[in-house]
């Protein structure tokens, strides 16, 4: 009896959240500065986690591969979105493992693009979002002293997305 209360008390929590994270996705607020869209849950939040949890989850379900580059696609502007707000904010303890998570979606989304046959045109979509991310970064590795540890962790993302615009070309 107290398993299934327990159950139920889980699903509802789980409901809950998953409606709160759609609306999350449909209630960004627009950094003009920028031109970022802003996420409403970004690391060092609490409900982090959980965030990254149904991310994580939302893949496995996601079967059709231009389904899933969509949804890489929304995650790398995520994450993106999180770098930026991690910068701004000068949260050094974040900014590793947030370049990382940045760079860990562009590599997905390529390597699933490398994959597919006819998938051109969204190898070009994919090489133009790249070269603006390019062209956005160097503002963000400038908020560092040059060549400091938290400069180096955007800079690998720049050169990580120069790599990847390689790969989506040959």
């Amino acid at each position: 009896m107290i398993n299934k209360r327990l159950f139920k008390s889980i699903l509802i929590l789980v409901f809950i959240l998953s409606c709160l994270f759609s609306l999350a996705d449909s209630v960004k607020a627009q950094d003009h500065a920028n031109n970022v869209k802003k996420e409403l849950v970004n690391p060092g939040n609490l409900f982090y986690p959980v965030k990254r949890f149904w991310e994580k989850n939302r893949i496995k379900i996601i079967k059709d591969d231009y389904k899933k580059i969509k949804y890489y696609e929304l995650l790398l502007d995520k994450r993106y979105s999180e770098l930026n707000f991690i910068v701004m904010k000068k949260d050094v303890s974040q900014m590793q493992k947030s370049s990382e998570r940045f760079q860990y979606y562009a590599g997905l989304t390529t390597e699933t693009l490398e994959t597919l046959q006819n998938a051109d045109e969204n190898k070009a979509e994919m090489i133009k979002r790249f070269e603006n991310y390019i062209e956005t970064l160097p503002a963000l590795r400038d908020n560092f002293p040059a060549n400091s540890s938290n400069w180096m962790f955007v800079q690998y993302c720049i050169d990580s997305l120069n790599i990847y615009i390689s790969d989506l070309k040959n």
